[in-house]
């Protein structure tokens, strides 16, 4: 048997006592289940909880998240996790401010419809590619700023924008929109797009950078 003692991150001030390692270690702590790899560890967050502010900032070796519905995430709460490479958001999530800011590990976000998005919660997300905004979300000013390689961006029925949000993403190619809103601010620069606008269900012409 192995006694560990935490001194730090979400496990601090606790002794653990296991049999063998590490790997394949699952600790429920209530809110959330902890389960440890050799690689890393992963954490599993249940219905109803409200994630604290900066609760795993800069926590490299957090390589997954997984949220149930109803969930609030604090701001900072996962800042710089550079082992993340996907995250899936169920219904009735709210994400904080810069949440998930300088996450440059991560290329996949999945989100649910009716939710909002916290000022700069994306910010700097450098390996996102595609972002498709689902009905009824809101998105704070600067949620996706400088995420340089995202290319295409999909904004659907009932979704508002604040200033910024996808200003310095210099990678975009196509933009499309299905509902009416007011891009300007929205990206660096609008009048280098050719805007089409639908309400429709038929997929839009893209909006081009010329």
């Amino acid at each position: 048997m192995i006694r560990f003692k935490f001194s730090s991150g979400i496990l601090k001030g606790r002794d653990l006592d296991v049999i063998g390692g590490l790997n394949g270690l699952q600790i429920d702590l209530g809110p959330f289940i902890v389960e440890y790899f050799a690689s890393g560890y992963s954490i599993t967050f249940r219905e109803g909880v409200i994630i604290k502010d900066n609760f795993l900032k800069n926590c490299t070796g957090l390589t997954s998240v997984t949220f149930a519905p109803n969930v609030s995430i604090g701001k900072f709460a996962f800042w710089e996790c550079t082992g993340l490479t996907s995250l899936t958001f169920p219904e009735e999530v709210s994400i904080g401010e810069f949440a998930f800011a300088e996450c440059t590990g991560l290329t996949s976000v999945t989100f649910a419809e009716g939710f909002s998005i916290g000022k700069g919660a994306f910010q700097e997300c450098t390996g996102l590619t595609n972002v498709y905004i689902p009905k009824d979300v809101s998105i704070g000013p600067g949620a996706f700023y400088k995420c340089s390689s995202l290319a295409v961006v999909t904004l659907s029925r009932g979704v508002s924008i604040g200033e910024g949000a996808f200003g310095g993403c210099t990678g975009l190619v196509n933009v499309y929109v299905y509902t009416n809103l007011n891009l300007e601010k929205v990206f660096d620069d609008p009048i280098g797009f050719e805007i089409v606008f639908s309400d429709g269900q038929e997929p839009l012409v893209p909006i081009l950078r010329l």
